[in-house]
């Protein structure tokens, strides 16, 4: 079974595809002028190096949230364009979830993975290492303060190091550190990113439990209200308009 991921709830959309034995190929751009633009470059580029066809793909991946509004909305669309071109069905997956596997194979405690959600929030969420590289959730997706998070990982105690991940942490990583103090460890940097790859890799992970859905029934995960609102007024009036 040959997966397409698609990753675009970060500042780094990407595209990976990964089969039975692992990630194949993987594409990732950081801040592209346009995501939509960089998913079909990338798209063009995945499909040519590895002397497939898109018939031959089985089933698309995409992060479902939480991330970026614009870029969830630019993903779960192509995502279900391709599908429904190609009469496939696909999958969303936890972008915090995606985001703590860079860490799973090499954290020996808890993962708290987090983005900026902007307004003082973040998307924050904790795993534990789980077998075979995979994790063991242990808090939902949520969005809230630095400050509520800090204080539910305070009382954390143990042997091995509370790992941080996530481009949340160039904003709230000194702040998370010094509540946390020794507690706690920043991953590396590379590791801050969302491999396209592993979107893949969790598409074929929940396809094996019957998890993917029609193209039509796949959502986004905002977890808080969309910043644009409508306006009070029309912005024109076309009562105002000439004949």
């Amino acid at each position: 079974m040959l997966c397409l991921g698609i990753e675009t709830a970060s500042l780094s959309p990407g595209l990976g595809l990964a089969g039975e034995k692992g990630i194949i190929l993987e594409r990732t751009d950081f801040r592209p002028n346009s995501k939509a633009q960089a998913i079909f470059v990338h798209l063009n580029d995945l499909i040519s190096q590895g002397d497939l066809a898109l018939a031959d793909l089985d089933l698309i991946a995409v992060t479902s949230g939480p991330g970026s509004f614009t870029g969830l909305k630019v993903g779960l669309a192509a995502a279900k364009g391709l599908a429904l071109a190609l009469n496939l069905k696909c999958v969303g997956v936890s972008s915090l979830e995606a985001l703590a596997r860079n860490c799973g194979a090499t954290a020996s405690g808890p993962i708290a993975a987090l983005f900026d959600a902007r307004r003082g929030l973040i998307y924050a969420a904790l795993f534990r290492p789980g077998p075979n590289g995979g994790l063991v959730r242990l808090s939902p997706d949520r969005a809230l303060t630095p400050e509520d998070w800090a204080q539910e990982l305070a009382p954390y105690e143990g042997e091995d190091k509370l790992t941080l991940v996530g481009r949340g942490l160039a904003s709230y990583g000194d702040f998370l550190l010094g509540r946390l103090g020794s507690r706690a460890v920043l991953a590396p940097e590379e590791q801050w990113s969302i491999r396209p790859g592993v979107v893949a890799l969790m598409g074929l992970e929940q396809a094996r439990t019957g998890r993917p859905v029609s193209p039509q029934a796949l959502k986004a995960a905002y977890l808080r209200p969309v910043d644009a609102v409508r306006p009070k007024r029309p912005l024109l009036n076309l009562d105002r308009l000439p004949g």
